[in-house]
């Protein structure tokens, strides 16, 4: 199986390859389904005959290039929809039909708080646009509305609030909530890989759409693992301190996290709320490091100062 990745050096892209070269070179092998040979990285540098090669061999199409931060309002259309209708034509034009999946986002829905939205408008025309090719040729669209993606490789000030909300205070730099209770949708970008994964070996999870909220049917696509919480939320649990260990000693070992992070034997010990609080930080602040085998390691490296520290 051949795979190509537009948009693959993006923060869902990086992800998404590291995963497949995982796979591909038998460091995963919890996906058997999937004998991927050749992993197609393709972006912003990449050449018109690049893609068009690409796009001849591929035998699936993870489509995540777009725009997101352009400089002007009206960069938000051409720049998500040229680019899609680009890899189009190049897959129309190699009569090649294979499946194409599409990263969309959640503002597409043009409701609430994302009504007028210029972004919401560009991927909801990439939606049809995607839509009308696979009536045409018969080729099978898997179209995704992200909600809000955060974890590993997330870049602040341009992926997520999250992310900016991490960096921020770990460099003791000032954070901005207008509306402490604006309610967020979450998803981590290991579930979200995960789902794709499961698309590429034919076990999407479909659903339509009512507002934002995923129903029965439909011809969407949707990640099952999502994460509500307020943006004060966020950023208490962010400053939270003084955390108590589940060891009854004042200061937090390296043991000491890496049970509560991976064990939930310890929930009657710290309460469900203080183990969730713990989860959650785990997916904002560590990377799992993987045997051969593809099981997780009980070591966890941090990337910034624990919350749970001291």
């Amino acid at each position: 199986m051949n795979i190509l990745v537009t948009g693959a050096r993006g923060f869902v892209g990086k992800n998404l390859v590291a995963a497949l070269r995982n796979i591909r070179d038998g460091k995963d092998r919890t996906h058997p389904e999937l004998d991927i040979r050749e992993i197609f990285e393709y972006d912003t540098d990449g050449s018109p005959e690049q893609l068009a090669d690409c796009a001849r061999s591929a035998d699936f199409v993870f489509h995540l290039a777009g725009v997101n931060r352009p400089k002007t309002a009206e960069e938000y259309l051409p720049g998500n929809t040229g680019s899609l209708e680009i890899l189009l034509a190049a897959l129309q034009n190699a009569g090649n039909r294979c499946p194409v999946m599409l990263a969309s986002s959640a503002q597409a829905s043009l409701v609430w708080r994302y009504a007028g939205s210029e972004y919401g408008k560009a991927k909801l025309a990439c939606e049809k646009l995607l839509r009308t090719y696979a009536a045409e040729t018969g080729a099978e669209a898997l179209i995704y509305r992200f909600p809000n993606v955060f974890g590993k490789w997330c870049r602040p000030n341009y992926n997520s609030a999250v992310a900016t909300f991490c960096h921020n205070i770990a460099n003791d730099l000032p954070i901005t909530v207008n509306d402490p209770a604006t309610e967020l949708e979450l998803v981590y970008i290991d579930d979200l890989v995960a789902e794709l994964l499961a698309a590429l070996s034919g076990r999407a999870h479909r659903c339509d759409y009512d507002g934002l909220t995923p129903v029965p049917g439909g011809d969407f696509c949707y990640v099952p693992v999502t994460h509500r919480v307020t943006l004060g939320k966020i950023v208490e649990l962010l400053f939270k301190t003084g955390m108590v260990s589940p060891t009854g000693k004042a200061k937090w070992t390296r043991a000491a996290v890496d049970k509560l992070l991976t064990n939930k034997k310890y929930i009657p010990m710290v309460g469900i709320k203080v183990y969730m609080d713990a989860q959650f930080e785990k997916a904002l602040r560590c990377n799992v490091d993987y045997e051969k085998a593809g099981h997780p390691r009980k070591a966890v490296r941090y990337q910034s100062p624990s919350f749970m520290a001291g």
